[in-house]
């Protein structure tokens, strides 16, 4: 799969369209304190972090490989995240018999993010979570423990 920013704010756009709805009513609905935040993912000025994406995914009822990557659309009708992203990763790089070494220089990221993600004090970008499922080969939804 893969992925790019305008596939987000294209698919973001047309999912709103289709609903019949305005941007300041999908802050709303997903408790968003600032619309503008919002109209810049539409723009493809910013990514939303894993929290949002979810959100999104729920209000849209479509998997966060349908919005961030290039899978068909699938209707889901329920979240149910059984693992956070933290866990899940450390599981399949375990799995995987990765090390936190080779994962952080293949992918030329940073070992305080990573450190964080692990404490869950920060939510990673979905542009990150993107490059982290297509570098381990595995779905958006399953990486951050949705089934």
């Amino acid at each position: 799969m893969t992925y790019n920013v305008n596939m987000f704010k294209d698919r973001l756009k047309e999912l709103i369209y289709e609903k019949k709805i305005s941007v300041p009513q999908v802050a709303c609905e997903l408790h968003i304190n600032s619309k503008t935040l919002v109209y810049n993912w539409i723009k493809g000025k910013m990514m939303p972090k894993l929290d949002k994406a979810i959100k999104l995914r729920e209000y849209f009822h479509c998997s966060l490989d349908y919005l961030f990557n290039d899978a068909e659309y699938e209707k889901v009708k329920q979240t149910k995240q059984v693992s956070t992203f933290a866990k899940r990763l450390k599981q399949i790089l375990n799995e995987r018999h990765i090390t936190r070494e080779k994962f952080l220089s293949d992918l030329n990221m940073s070992n305080n993010n990573f450190n964080n993600w692990y404490k869950l004090e920060l939510n990673p970008r979905m542009d990150t979570v993107v490059k982290i499922a297509n570098y381990l080969q595995v779905s958006i939804d399953y990486l951050v423990g949705i089934e």
